[in-house]
């Protein structure tokens, strides 16, 4: 949840003006739509379009994205919850 906060937020954010491909990251619901996969190969530059536009992230936070994703990519439990109000986090802070 932190990184995804920090990194993807203000473009992929509920609060964000525009929502960047049309994707809203601090969901559950738009993670899925984005497909945890797919956003992995984004920050790593292996898409058409990496991510961030601003430049790569640092190798330990992709390392963060990359747990999650072999993790199995887990949810916040309530549909409803945004990343910011829910007790999920990749690295297990609340």
């Amino acid at each position: 949840r932190p990184l995804l906060v920090a990194q993807c937020g203000a473009c992929h954010g509920s609060q964000a003006r525009t929502k960047f491909a049309g994707l809203t990251l601090d969901t559950p619901e738009g993670l899925k739509q984005a497909g945890p996969a797919k956003m992995l190969l984004a920050v790593t530059g292996k898409l058409s379009q990496p991510m961030p536009p601003s430049g790569r992230l640092p190798d330990e936070k992709i390392a963060v994205l990359q747990r999650w994703v072999e993790a199995g990519a887990p949810m916040p439990e309530s549909r409803s919850a945004t990343l910011r109000e829910s007790a999920f986090d990749l690295e297990g802070r609340k």
